[in-house]
């Protein structure tokens, strides 16, 4: 049986290779239920949903929002978003009214790579995961390390019946072959056409005005832009929502604004009240930018460039203005290149330009910019790569603007672990999770990870042991876990491979609470019969690895820990927890930044005493979202004796050293509290 032409449906033009997500994830219910899966969620978006309903998921009983559920989805072709509300795309409509197959994977690969590509691998011949994940990895230049991105395909392919699967190979149908016929597809990135040999487009040249404002940074030294940490803008971030609300809130402040007025401003963009201190902090990121300049008390104004800007409507003119006034923007561009770059990569490598790095924050903030102006594209909800575009703009940037600042040796004494301590032990955790053959090797990565977020550990194995077990706390509250490793080089851990009978036995020999099960990824039964057990915590090794690399901005506080051993947590929901728990570590970290900055403001005026009431309506006018409680506690903090960074007198507050000796002062205590055994000294 053939099937019917895609000719008859508007479906659109083929996105470039590079342009289209490398994703195509799976819905929960198992394999055989992604089809049925998929009915459910277009049929209870119906004809629009806001983002913040909910929606049963996946099975009666079980619920999430519209807009978590579409974030899940991935950017696969079959639901959009107008405003606020999310409904199903034309082509996931008639799909549903038709059941014709090909209009899906037809969709799938108008948006996602290595669709109708894998099907054209298969016309000549069967070909197994590993053979299509080396024909991905070397033909078309994806940077997966495991055949999961390929697995996730052929199941789709396989359910909607354009191939088969069995022996260990994927086979092409007659149906997947008459699709195949009607498909476009994109051009291999190596080869003679490779992006890198491929000519890129030319770059008009800055108006008069951005040359001025970069003679003027080149003057001054590009080392002295701004930091950039907090780059808040209200409004969607999608479909150029960005650079709308700067249009607005730009535009909006001529001749001048006063703070209160571009609060209003900020309304109008986020459509909604904004708090006071959201639009505070939205002023201060909108001048941070380069685009308004401060000329009064209360009082701000476009300057030359971005009057220029707002005249010339050119989106390369404001990414010349943001480059001159912050660190760390173009320069992500000469990162990106030509490959797909994880957002956790770039925010290790913000370092080697600001001091003590980026936030995750105001690096997603960097990217939404970037991707707004043509220059990045987002691939998958972390990964991003640079345009044709973007990267014939990176060489029109002036080579100071983007020179590499090499980092600060680590000083101080005993064994101080550098930063590259905590990357090495998460790349080993990785690639060890891959060494089926060497299991013991990623036992003891994993144990060695747990220890570098403060547990203490050991190294177990053995026939008839448990891996590893590592404690937290101490005394009474002393709280012990089995850890078990399971290493595959199929990217996930089958049902068969774990005994669960076993890993109770294994608790009991150690009196462990609980047992840490780590892998690259485990099978939907394990994680079924895992939360039957009640006391199985499934860890994934990128999960992991991802706290592991963001020890250096976020220490790992006894919250983010309980998150990540809990056996009751749902692993599907874990890393959305953590990242939750991320965030708001990092509002408080803001909070205590804030007071300081505060403090040192008022230092530069007056003798610098400020009361806990000063401080509240500071913060209120242009700082994070907070309250007299947390500022109370982060004055004890910084006036604890052994940090000495503040001082209190009738209930005034003042700061008594530079920002630099302070993070200097709490780096030396953390270093302090090491021990150094002959051994480690030697």
């Amino acid at each position: 049986m053939t099937m019917p032409s895609l000719d008859s449906v508007p479906v659109g033009a083929l996105s470039p290779l590079p342009a289209r997500s490398d994703a195509l994830p799976l819905l929960p219910g198992g394999n055989d239920r992604q089809l049925a899966a998929l009915r459910r969620l277009i049929d209870q978006l119906g004809t629009g949903r806001e983002g913040t309903d909910h929606l049963a998921w996946p099975e009666e009983g079980d619920s999430i929002t519209v807009r978590d559920a579409v974030r899940r989805l991935g950017s696969v072709g079959v639901v959009a978003r107008e405003g606020s509300r999310v409904k199903p795309t034309p082509a996931a409509l008639d799909w549903r009214r038709t059941g014709r197959h090909d209009v899906l994977v037809g969709t799938f690969h108008r948006h996602v790579a290595f669709v109708g590509e894998l099907l054209a691998a298969l016309e000549d011949q069967p070909l197994g995961l590993e053979e299509l994940l080396r024909l991905g990895r070397e033909r078309y230049g994806f940077d997966w390390q495991t055949v999961t991105p390929v697995r996730q395909r052929t199941i789709w392919l396989r359910v909607t019946g354009m191939i088969t699967y069995f022996g260990g190979r994927a086979r092409l149908t007659d149906s997947g072959r008459t699709l195949l016929g009607s498909l476009e597809l994109g051009e291999p990135a190596c080869g003679a056409r490779s992006p890198q040999e491929t000519a890129l487009p030319s770059v008009p040249p800055a108006g008069a005005a951005v040359r001025r404002l970069w003679a003027e940074r080149s003057t001054a030294g590009w080392e002295t832009r701004g930091t950039g940490r907090n780059l808040y803008i209200p409004g969607p971030k999608d479909d150029n929502g960005r650079l709308r609300a700067l249009r607005i809130l730009v535009s909006g402040s001529r001749p001048e604004v006063a703070r209160e007025e571009f609060g209003e401003l900020c309304d109008q963009v986020a459509g909604r009240p904004v708090a006071a201190s959201s639009a505070g902090a939205a002023l201060d990121a909108v001048a941070a930018l380069g685009l308004l300049e401060r000329v009064g008390e209360n009082a701000w104004a476009p300057g030359a460039a971005a009057e220029a800007w707002l005249a010339d409507d050119d989106p390369l003119d404001l990414a010349r203005i943001i480059h001159a006034a912050i660190r760390y923007f173009g320069e992500i561009l000469s990162v990106l290149g030509t490959e797909t770059v994880a957002t956790a990569r770039l925010v290790r490598h913000s370092a080697e330009y600001v001091t003590d790095g980026l936030t995750p924050t105001a690096v997603h903030a960097r990217l939404h910019l970037l991707d707004s102006c043509g220059l990045a594209k987002k691939i998958t909800s972390k990964t991003y790569r640079a345009t044709p575009l973007g990267r014939a703009f990176l060489r029109t940037l002036p080579p100071d603007s983007v020179a590499v600042t090499p980092p600060r040796p680590a000083t101080g004494p005993g064994p101080v672990r550098s930063r590259a301590t905590a990357e090495d032990v998460a790349a080993e955790l990785e690639t060890a999770a891959r060494q089926s053959e060497d299991p013991v090797r990623l036992e003891k990565a994993a144990v060695a990870a747990l220890e570098e977020l403060g547990l203490d550990g050991s190294h177990l194995g053995g026939r008839g042991r448990t891996d590893g077990a590592v404690r937290l706390g101490a005394g009474l509250r002393r709280r012990t876990f089995a850890v078990e490793a399971k290493a595959t080089a199929t990217g996930v851990v089958e049902r068969r491979a774990v005994d669960l009978e076993g890993l109770a036995e294994h608790r009991d020999q150690l009196g462990a609470e609980a047992t840490l099960l780590i892998g690259p990824a485990f099978h939907e039964r394990v994680v079924t019969a895992a939360r039957k057990d009640g006391k199985v915590a499934v860890l994934h090794t990128g999960l992991l690895a991802d706290v592991l690399r963001s020890r250096r901005t976020m220490p790992p506080t006894p919250g983010l820990l309980e998150i990540l051993l809990d056996p009751a947590r749902d692993p599907a929901l874990r890393e959305t927890e953590i990242e939750a728990a991320r965030q708001e570590e990092e509002r408080r970290f803001a909070v205590e930044r804030a007071v300081v900055e505060a403090l040192l403001e008022e230092a530069e005026y007056s003798e610098g005493w400020l009361t806990l009431r000063d401080l509240v309506r500071d913060l209120r006018k242009g700082g994070p979202d907070t309250d007299e409680r947390e500022i109370r506690e982060a004055l004890g903090f910084l006036a604890f004796p052994r940090v000495g960074a503040v001082e209190e007198r009738d209930g005034q507050f003042r700061v008594t050293v530079s920002r630099r000796t302070l993070v200097h002062l709490v780096q030396t205590m953390g270093r302090s509290w090491l021990t150094v055994s002959p051994d480690e000294a030697g």
